[in-house]
């Protein structure tokens, strides 16, 4: 797993910050506890991107994505997945409240 930026730790005077790149995958999903979240500014001219690199050959069938929730007004809006180049999906991921966790979840089976 890769992310660009990896998280708010780019920024000057911004350290030790837990809301890290590797917590997308740490299995808590819908959480409000920002040491289970990731988090990355938006840099000017540059969207936020997620790599995930298998080693081998890997069936994919569901993506799940669970909006951030601390502050729901940072979570994201749009979402565009390429699986070896070819988008696969673009479109909104719903925003959370401060209730309930918005979930986009993506079959990539075909029907």
């Amino acid at each position: 797993l890769a992310a660009y930026p990896e998280s708010v730790n780019v920024l000057p005077n911004v350290n030790d910050d837990p809301r890290t790149s590797d917590k997308l995958i740490d299995g808590f999903n819908d959480t409000e506890n920002p040491s289970h979240m990731w988090l990355t500014p938006i840099l000017p001219n540059r969207c936020a991107r997620v790599f995930v690199v298998f080693d081998f050959p890997t069936y994919v069938s569901r993506i799940n994505i669970y909006n951030y929730r601390k502050t729901t007004e940072r979570g994201a809006r749009l979402v565009t997945i390429s699986v070896d180049d070819l988008i696969v999906f673009s479109g909104e991921v719903p925003q959370s409240t401060s209730y309930k966790t918005g979930v986009l979840s993506i079959s990539l089976r075909e029907e």
